[in-house]
């Protein structure tokens, strides 16, 4: 976690806080595809949290729909149910540009085909 606290954040529009926590989001996300059941010293260990904490973190996983999991406290252990995938897309700016650059080859195209066929006539 030392190298992702040190990044800067804020030309992404995140605070440092919101980024820990989409950061430690993910980690608990890729742990949890990669573990069933999920001991809460491994959670603690992975987001750099204490121990203490990695209830509240699974609550917040299980909040924002990237797991569904029950935890057995007695165990001290996450079982996991389901794992939302995550998928990075490209920023929303491009997207943007690649949706107005399709919306516009239809128009070119028939702008293109409507000028072939009025030089065509003359």
């Amino acid at each position: 976690m030392s190298v992702c606290v040190s990044l800067s954040l804020s030309p992404a529009g995140l605070s440092h806080t919101d980024g820990l926590k989409k950061i430690r989001l993910l980690s608990l996300a890729t742990l949890a595809a990669e573990n069933p059941v999920l001991p809460y010293s491994l959670i603690a260990t992975t987001l750099d949290i204490p121990q203490d904490d990695v209830e509240d973190w699974v609550v917040i996983a299980i909040s924002a729909g990237v797991l569904e999991a029950k935890m057995n406290e007695l165990k001290q252990v996450v079982i996991v149910q389901y794992v939302c995938h995550c998928t990075f897309s490209p920023s929303p700016n491009r997207e943007r540009e690649r949706e107005r650059e399709r919306e516009s080859l239809p128009n070119s195209y028939a702008r293109s085909v409507l000028q072939a066929m009025h030089t065509a006539r003359f």
